[in-house]
This record gives C-alpha cells, sequence and structure tokens, in this order.
C-alpha cells in the first residue's frame, strides 16, 4: 500500500513539474520571438520604402506598427492604437495581398508575414485580455453578492 501511495504522489509530482515546465519553455518562446519580432521592423522598414508604390494600402498599414516606437510601449497602447480597417481598405489590402503571394518578391513577403505576426499578437493579447476582463467582472460581481448576503445576514432577522 506504501509503495503505491508512493508510485502515485511521484507520477503526480512528476506531471505538476512537467507542466509547469512546458509553462515556463512557452513564455519563454513568446518573449524572445516577440523581441525578434520587434528587432525586425529595421528591415520591415528599409522595404516599405521600396513596396509603397506597388503595395500601397498594405504599405501604410504595416507603417503603422513599424515606425512607432511600439516595442518600447506598453502592449495596452500597441492594442489601443491597432483598429479595424473600414470596407474599402480592406478590399483593398485584400487585391493587394493576392497580387503580392502570387508576383511579389521574397522580401515584401517577409514584410506581408512581419505586418500577419503583429496582427496575430494584438489579436491574441485583445482575446486574452477580454477572458481576464470578464474573470475580473465575474469576481467583483461574487464579491458584491457576498457583501450584500454578509449585510442582509447581519441585520439580525428574527424568523420567530
Amino acid at each position: 500500500m506504501n509503495n503505491a501511495s508512493f508510485l502515485i504522489l511521484c507520477i503526480f509530482v512528476t506531471i505538476v513539474f512537467y507542466v509547469w515546465d512546458i509553462s515556463q519553455h512557452r513564455k519563454t518562446l513568446n518573449r524572445a520571438m516577440l523581441k525578434v519580432h520587434w528587432q525586425h521592423k529595421i528591415f520591415v522598414n528599409i522595404h516599405l520604402k521600396q513596396m509603397c508604390s506597388v503595395y500601397p494600402m498594405l504599405s501604410k498599414v504595416t507603417a503603422s506598427f513599424s515606425q512607432s516606437k511600439l516595442q518600447d510601449d506598453s502592449i495596452q497602447e500597441i492594442v489601443s492604437r491597432s483598429k479595424l480597417l473600414d470596407i474599402i481598405d480592406k478590399q483593398q489590402l485584400n487585391k493587394e495581398i493576392d497580387d503580392l503571394m502570387e508576383n511579389g518578391s521574397e522580401n515584401d513577403k517577409d514584410v506581408f508575414i512581419w505586418y500577419l505576426l503583429t496582427c496575430l499578437w494584438i489579436q491574441d493579447y485583445k482575446y486574452h485580455h477580454m477572458k481576464v476582463m470578464n474573470i475580473e467582472k465575474e469576481t467583483q460581481k461574487l464579491k458584491d453578492e457576498k457583501s450584500e448576503r454578509d449585510r442582509i445576514l447581519n441585520r439580525g432577522f428574527c424568523l420567530m
């Protein structure tokens, strides 16, 4: 019986540390990838100047991220600066992306990939931020309900 308990405990501890290590590894990789992504911004700025005559909308939206100090700002500022394109601009951007995929050079495609990764990170942050905000709202609601219940119970109602 003791051996089985010890074995179960060892397996449990191993699983916990494995999950924790995987989590730490992913965080480290994400930080490193984000750092490399923002360092790649110099390359993007150089090639944007060459792209602006061929792909004006893609150059415009990519420049909105690459020609600012976003890597120095907090992630909240990056998200607050991002906005959705209107329908006409989005259609033009889609046409330019289609043309780029068919006829673009490797450097043009690298700039597009940089822009795409930036958008994906912003979208991912918005999604996780909304989940955290919902959890905080639910927690506050539970705290408010508990304090209301405690306030009612402390009045000393007598049911007899």
